[in-house]
């Protein structure tokens, strides 16, 4: 056989890629398969195994210098996997041999902050510390000559940049910051950086300055000057007790103070920030402005705060000279109580004008909630953007609707580019328009274009089950089961877009930061497949702050302060379709905490120990809610704990009664439109949405039970979800509880047919169901992995396709203000 190293390098390097990609599994379920591509994603180094090709180099050296180039093209430094040393002795390496260094071309750091209260007394990363010697502190100064004084002149400079960057103390504390500096100075070759930003980068900013003002004298940057892509978010502290063990923190807020030097790099073309704190942003760009700005994809993902501004995200629309791609997602309100500065539709189309003849992708989003009345306004027509080849948006924000007197003079085909190859939409609606205005604006759109679009993709989690069927009838002939899809959720547009040659794309919408696997949705940039080579490091950060807390001597309790008193969880009483007595547990949000109003989604649990009695105190139920509720993930996710008592039952015991339960009850989705149907009649009655619905609006007269779930979006292709406790009292025993999943629904209506057949065999190959088991509380005792989920964890992260769909708390809250005691 040849030696491959004989091939020409490109076509060497791609048979080398392929080779040191993971065995494919030998597991037949084309689940996993599926779940290694998702990793490989998520990898930064896309799945190559850098052991394999570490052996590769020891070969001879041809092969060496064949495969070192592949093996050092990415480095990441994740500090809460990656140890103090290994970061210095990569330092060392890059320092010690340029060609290494130059060989670098991606970085991905994160978990590099500084916590000394913490990690002082934390036994594990006690030891993982460097000794330097004078030769390692005088090679590091070397570097730093090297970057900003290679003619010998400027000493004044490197001294005090010196000073700053080898303090003695921060090298004898295991402080990462310095080596990180260090670090991005000695990688002149590196085009794409994503950085997990700590607090206190107070050394990075002070040689960012340096650089950009060398760029400012010469015109050249003494480093970076390769870098094209930076990507920011913010790093994820370790807390310590003062935060407490919380697994499911708030995500920090991005600052530009320590990187803003960045944006003016002469070589930067993109730039991605994630969970930007805006405020003071344009007082500094305004400092600046005399500076150039070259980005031509910028993407801002803003962060909820009270201080946030909407000057700063202007500031940062107008500050590059010609926009290609520009992303934007921010949240309407804070659903927190605080008042927050607005930003606008207006202010954000206003800003969009300098770039209309330069613009050739946008996405926009705006988080709204059901009880919030944004400003009135949507877009112009983006007619005037003749290069615009993408558009990912919601359908308010370009014709507004909120209220049935707030439409755009205009129609969605009098907006839409004729340049447009792919249209992007959210039609979800605040129901206070015709529930037919969607169709009718879709079917005009796609019958009057003079050049049809190539891909209209909806995100409508409700309507995607009717096109999965009638794709796949099509597919397969099977006529008879496209007679049975029922109603087009938007009649005639199927047909409409097979005749202009547009495909047409119906799932569900993005849901931010929880995507699994490939989405076509950007959500204005928030998206997390489009972090997915770095996100790895954001959730081992919050995992870090968790375990490290769990490691740390516990601190000497405090006096205790008066609270508040909170109300305890509503325990209400009903008899099942067998007449036995079952309980409803649930605990409103604020604003509705005393309301007797049942949340929509149920959360169906079972007692089965053959001495289990259907008593809310002997079993604790109000302490299963709190420890459930403890790790739910959003806060706006409101359910309700349906708790039924079968002694001595098995599990197809239960699935029986679950089924024959669901079946005598209404779905929650139907009570959604029943309810969205109320409102609509009000504000019709009323003839503006200025009239709020309070405790003045009719009240629900009739007393039925909530309903439950026929469908969980997410969890296919499963209908039935129950959990079983084998207890009296769910503390007894090992504090563990089942998960059952059952009642799979035929492949047809659960596979989403644009994911290919991996999925459908996915689907096809499922068991008929499936039992999972969780500890149910943070302090109950685990199995032996200090990583386990609680009950809690997995079902929030599991149904979040379910709560994008639906906004339960608001829908709740707005039948609380309207006096409903039941749906």
């Amino acid at each position: 056989m040849p030696d491959p190293t004989t091939l020409p390098p490109e076509l060497f390097t791609q048979i080398l890629s392929s080779a040191v990609q993971p065995h494919p599994p030998t597991d037949p379920n084309p689940n996993t398969v599926r779940n290694r591509e998702i990793e490989r994603e998520y990898d930064f180094h896309s799945g190559t195994n850098l052991a394999q090709l570490s052996q590769l180099i020891l070969v001879n050296r041809r092969w060496r210098d064949l495969c070192l180039p592949t093996l050092y093209a990415k480095y990441s430094h994740n500090g809460a996997r990656h140890s103090y040393i290994s970061l210095w002795r990569f330092l060392r390496s890059v320092m010690r041999n340029p060609k290494i260094a130059a060989m670098v071309r991606g970085a991905s750091i994160g978990n590099w902050g500084f916590y000394p209260d913490v990690f002082a007394e934390d036994d594990e990363v006690r030891g993982d510390n460097v000794q330097f010697s004078e030769g390692d502190v005088e090679m590091m100064r070397r570097a730093i000559r090297a970057v900003f004084n290679p003619r010998g002149k400027d000493w004044k400079i490197v001294d005090a940049l010196e000073a700053r960057i080898l303090d003695p103390q921060a090298l004898s504390e295991r402080d990462c910051r310095p080596l990180v500096v260090l670090l991005l100075m000695s990688l002149p070759n590196v085009e794409t950086v994503y950085l997990h930003l700590p607090e206190g980068g107070s050394v990075l900013r002070c040689v960012l300055e340096e650089a950009l003002h060398c760029q400012d004298k010469s015109g050249e940057l003494p480093f970076l000057r390769h870098l094209a892509h930076l990507h920011l978010l913010a790093e994820v502290p370790v807390y310590g007790f003062e935060a407490g063990p919380s697994f499911w923190m708030s995500d920090p807020a991005l600052r530009l103070d320590d990187i803003w030097p960045c944006v003016y790099f002469s070589g930067l073309r993109t730039l991605a920030l994630y969970d930007l704190e805006t405020e003071g942003i344009a007082a500094f760009l305004a400092k600046n402005s005399d500076s150039i700005c070259r980005v031509e994809n910028l993407r801002v993902v803003v962060k909820p705060t009270a201080t946030r501004s909407s000057a700063g995200v202007r500031a940062l629309i107008n500050l590059p000279q010609s926009l290609a791609q520009f992303s934007i997602c921010w949240d309407h309100n804070l659903r927190s109580g605080e008042p927050a500065p607005e930003i606008s539709v207006v202010e954000v189309w206003d800003a969009l004008q300098k770039h209309r003849e330069s613009l050739e992708q946008l996405a926009v989003f705006y988080n709204v909630h059901e009880l919030d009345e944004p400003t009135p306004g949507h877009f112009g027509s983006l007619q005037i953007f003749p290069r615009m080849k993408r558009l990912d948006t919601q359908l308010n924000i370009l014709l507004d609707g909120m209220t049935t007197e707030r439409l755009a003079p205009f129609h969605l085909k009098d907006t839409i580019p004729e340049s447009l190859d792919s249209l992007f939409l959210h039609p979800g609606w605040v129901y206070e328009t015709s529930p037919n205005f969607q169709t009718t604006e879709l079917q005009a759109m796609v019958a009057e274009r003079r050049r049809p679009l190539k891909l209209l993709a909806l995100g409508d989690i409700l309507a995607a089950p009717y096109y999965n069927q009638i794709k796949h009838s099509e597919k397969t002939s099977d006529f008879e089961r496209m007679g049975a899809a029922g109603s087009e959720p938007y009649p005639g547009l199927w047909t409409l877009c097979k005749q202009a040659g547009t495909q047409l794309h119906v799932t569900s919408s993005c849901v931010r930061t929880y995507v699994p696997g490939p989405c076509e949705f950007h959500k204005g940039g928030a998206c997390q497949w489009l972090w997915r080579k770095t996100w790895n490091i954001r959730a081992d950060g919050i995992q870090r702050n968790r375990t490290s807390v769990e490691r740390l001597p516990k601190p000497v309790p405090r006096k205790k302060t008066k609270k508040s008193p909170s109300l305890p969880p509503h325990t209400v009483a009903f008899t099942d379709h067998t007449g036995n007595e079952a309980f409803m547990v649930f605990k409103n949000c604020i604003d509705a905490e005393s309301s007797k109003l049942p949340p929509l989604f149920p959360l169906v649990v079972y007692f089965t120990h053959p001495n289990a009695i259907p008593s809310p105190d002997a079993t604790d139920l109000g302490g299963l809610l709190r420890a459930i509720r403890e790790a739910r993930i959003d806060s706006d996710f409101h359910f309700r704990l349906d708790v039924y008592f079968l002694p001595g039952a098995s599990e197809d015991d239960c699935k029986t009664h679950y089924l024959a339960e669901r079946a005598s009850r209404a779905d929650y989705e139907t009570l959604i439109r029943e309810f969205n149907a109320r409102v609509f009649q009000l504000k019709s009655q009323r003839g503006s949405r200025s009239a709020e619905l309070g405790d003045s609006s009719p009240a629900q007269t009739t007393t039925r039970l909530p309903g439950m779930a026929r469908s969980h979006p997410g969890l296919e292709p499963y209908r039935g979800l129950l959990l079983s406790c084998p207890e009296v009292n769910w503390r007894d025993g090992a504090q563990r509880i089942s998960c059952l999943r059952f009642d799979k629904q035929a492949v047809e209506d659960a596979t989403d047919y644009s994911q290919g057949d991996a999925q459908n065999d996915e689907y096809r190959n499922a068991p008929e169901s499936t039992t999972l088991s969780f500890r149910i509380a943070y302090d109950s005792p685990k199995s032996g992995d200090d990583d386990e989920e609680t009950i809690g964890d997995w079902f929030g992260q599991s149904t979040k396709d379910i709560q994008s769909a639906h906004r339960f708390g608001d829908i709740h809250s707005r039948a609380a203000g309207m006096a409903w005691t039941s749906w």
